[in-house]
């Protein structure tokens, strides 16, 4: 969340806060995909 946060300010100070929004929450969306993705392999590894 800290590394999201950081993205959000870095480019909000020098884009529109809208693009900064967005870029934000791509980032959390990739972070929760890469999140499930690890899960399921994870998964597989140890069943």
């Amino acid at each position: 969340m800290a590394a999201i946060g950081a993205v959000l300010f870095a480019i909000k100070s020098a884009h529109p806060a809208r693009l900064a929004l967005l870029a934000a929450a791509a980032l959390f969306a990739l972070s929760i995909s890469a999140c499930a993705v690890f899960l399921t392999w994870m998964h597989r590894v140890t069943g």
